[in-house]
């Protein structure tokens, strides 16, 4: 950097260089155990950092054996530590001085925790919940809405913090919406995981499944209508359809992490920008337009950290930056975003005036 900008760096340049942090906490979820902790750990060890990654309990098979794998690739000793007992055990890791930067991705609840007890860290990345919304206005292809929603809300079984939670749809074209809405839905393939044809498969345990069955039965007393699904089998809770969801129905605010399509209806783009925002989530939602000033109105209006047009989010392998605002966390996501997050500046100014190599005079004005 030249420091010909200012008088008082005046025969000065710096070289900024970025440095590993040391150490770096990763903890992920169950709901890509392999993905998630790869996408904290590698960007960690291409930074220079060693690693200790906390697995999730519920699933921490699939890392297990991509770590046997970085060994035998040839991964220093000691680079990479792997835990897999409870999340207890995490409080001395968050309090350590030597951790650098914390990197988690689960539940709202802990990561406040975690922001709590960090201390001063280098970095803190908490991507947390989310309530993505699917705004559906006049001018969108409705074939394609209809799909993308069916895909964003349902896909996984609806355990991704970037899933739709929320279909928001001006009135006048709520009917033929919600009509495609049920034929793409019904056409979804439910059951046995193992089926590669199978989009909605069991959530994670007995307690997901309440928690998704308690927000539909919430919303149905409030007076939503429950147009399909609304039971389970086993763990597996069928895809869902609920319309006219009032307001004060939990499901429009908590998230659900569950297979439902959640349909509330707006009069216009501004009621649709407000019931969007009502939420103290912040982390993605989508619109569906074919007029670009309103995508443009939309995206500058929510607070979210990322919104998509004419599709459902998704950050795939994280070329563009992710990360929410508000109880869906700070920090981003991403290849070269995660390696920002895992190292810290440090500036080298070097006097050139001994050599008579600096400029002896302001060459830039404002």
């Amino acid at each position: 950097m030249p420091g010909d900008w200012s008088e008082d760096t005046m025969q000065k340049i710096a070289i900024v260089l970025r440095e590993p942090v040391g150490v770096v906490l990763a903890i992920s979820p169950f709901n890509y155990p392999l993905f998630i902790t790869a996408a904290k750990v590698v960007p960690a060890l291409l930074a220079g950092n060693s690693v200790v990654v906390k697995l999730p309990s519920a699933d921490p098979i699939t890392f297990l054996l991509f770590t046997r794998m970085l060994e035998e690739a040839g991964l220093p000793p000691g680079s990479l530590n792997v835990i897999t007992t409870s999340g207890r055990i995490l409080d001395a890791h968050i309090d350590d001085p030597r951790i650098g930067t914390i990197s988690f991705t689960g539940s709202t609840a802990v990561g406040k925790r975690i922001a709590q007890r960090a201390g001063m860290k280098q970095h803190l990345h908490l991507e947390l919940g989310g309530k993505g919304a699917a705004i559906i206005l006049p001018s969108a292809d409705l074939d394609l809405a209809a799909a993308k929603v069916v895909h964003g809300a349902l896909n996984f079984s609806g355990q991704r913090c970037d899933a739709i939670s929320r279909v928001i749809i001006v009135e006048e074209l709520a009917e033929p919406v919600v009509k495609k809405i049920l034929e793409e839905v019904r056409r979804v393939k439910y059951g046995d995981p193992w089926d590669e044809e199978t989009v909605v498969g069991p959530v994670i345990d007995a307690a997901a499944l309440a928690h998704v069955h308690h927000l539909v039965q919430d919303a149905v007393e409030k007076g939503a209508q429950l147009l399909l699904g609304g039971t389970f089998e086993g763990n597996v809770y069928l895809p869902t359809v609920l319309d006219h969801v009032p307001r004060t129905a939990a499901i429009l605010h908590e998230e659900t992490f569950g297979p439902v399509v959640t349909i509330h209806r707006v009069k216009d783009i501004e009621e649709a920008i407000e019931a969007a925002n009502d939420t103290r989530y912040g982390l993605d939602s989508c619109v569906f337009t074919t007029n670009f000033y309103d995508a443009w109105r939309v995206a500058k209006s929510l607070k979210d950290g990322e919104i998509t047009i004419n599709d459902a989010p998704s950050h795939g392998v994280g070329f563009f930056p992710f990360g929410g605002t508000g109880d869906s966390g700070t920090g981003r996501e991403g290849i070269g975003y995660s390696i920002e997050e895992m190292t810290r500046l440090k500036t080298v100014v070097f006097n050139l005036a001994p050599a008579k190599m600096g400029k002896r005079r302001k060459i830039y004005t404002i």
